[in-house]
């Protein structure tokens, strides 16, 4: 009888202390995940935010761009010549950066 009864405090002491280990490696990995969460909640918050303001801030350049154009339009006297102006402008800048983005490559 003494052999079950120390059997059983061993199967007891085994089982604590089998139990307490997987508490801690378990609150150890939910601690990680929730960590992970809130670092993704923040990163997507922030994404949201910057797409946003990509958004608006093309929308606005695009309307400014418009604008532009029909005034030239009604400078010159022409129509579509606002657009033309304005097109051409782009498109020189956008050769521009492309021609100085090459050179930095190059060096």
């Amino acid at each position: 009888m003494t052999e079950k009864k120390k059997n059983q405090e061993e199967s007891g002491w085994g089982t604590f202390l089998m139990g307490s280990a997987f508490s801690s490696l378990f609150g150890m990995v939910q601690g990680m995940l929730e960590g992970w969460q809130l670092r993704t909640r923040a990163w997507t918050q922030k994404l949201v935010r910057h797409l946003g303001l990509l958004f608006f801030s093309i929308l606005g350049i695009i309307l400014c761009l418009v604008g532009a154009a029909r005034l030239l339009d009604a400078f010159y006297g022409r129509e579509g010549m606002g657009e033309v102006v304005v097109g051409g402008s782009i498109l020189s800048l956008a050769l521009l950066l492309y021609i100085l983005d090459r050179n930095d490559m190059n060096n």
